[in-house]
């Protein structure tokens, strides 16, 4: 049996669902965003997260990820801004 072609469209997808299920989980210390390559706004969290401000961000920012669908997830959230563009 062969492989489905398109690789790049799985890879995607499991990037996505990964920063998602990161933001959920460890949003708070901002791990969502350094695995999104936006260092600078993982900082930002890293230095906020006794306040739990960026907990409740990563938390909506990971069901808005969930949720989005390939292209919107690719226009917002791809490059780890907050909230979306």
């Amino acid at each position: 049996m062969s492989q489905p072609t398109g690789g790049t469209d799985d890879s995607a997808n499991s990037e996505q669902v990964a920063a998602g299920i990161l933001a959920i989980l460890l949003g708070g210390l901002g791990v969502h965003k350094f695995y999104q390559g936006n260092t600078r706004n993982g900082v930002l969290y890293l230095c906020f997260f006794w306040t739990a401000i960026p907990a409740l961000l990563g938390l909506i920012e990971g069901i808005l990820m969930l949720l989005a669908d390939e292209t919107e997830y690719e226009e917002k959230w791809a490059d780890g801004s907050i909230l979306g563009r």
